[in-house]
């Protein structure tokens, strides 16, 4: 097989044999087995990971906070679509930060996928205290008659 010849003449397989290449190259020779992965060393993140999510999420987390807020005065009526809306968000932030954590991701999200995960932890909360009022309201009625 002939290999194409570089400008200072050497080709692919004699840079890829000669022993000078491998000890530049950050990781090492016989698969970056002696210094480990390029994008392993610190604060180096992978290219090829999926992209965050952490504006999406804060959006739907700052969302269902308003929305589980305006419950308040509205004798906790949203805890009907708080409840499952910020349980979604919570899980879509776990996930991603797990991700994040594992590398898969994009960390430049952590931020804000932290934040919503925080008003959807809130909203999850608060959802639930007001189906338990709810439910204890119509527990209540139906043992008074």
């Amino acid at each position: 097989m002939v290999f194409p010849r570089f400008a200072d003449g050497n080709s692919a397989r004699d840079m890829v044999e000669n022993e000078a290449f491998w000890k530049k190259s950050p990781g090492g020779k016989n698969g970056h087995k002696e210094q480990g992965l390029p994008w392993e060393g610190p604060e180096m993140v992978r290219r090829d990971g999926e992209p965050h999510r952490g504006s999406l999420i804060l959006f739907l987390g700052e969302a269902v906070f308003f929305f589980s807020l305006l419950g308040v005065p509205l004798l906790g009526l949203p805890w009907i679509v708080t409840l499952p809306w910020s349980l979604t968000v919570y899980l879509m932030a776990r996930r991603d930060l797990r991700r994040m954590g594992a590398g898969l991701m994009d960390p430049l999200g952590r931020k804000p996928t932290e934040e919503g995960r925080g008003y959807s932890l809130f909203a999850l909360v608060l959802s639930l205290v007001f189906a338990l009022f709810w439910g204890l309201f119509i527990l209540y009625l139906s043992r008074a008659r």
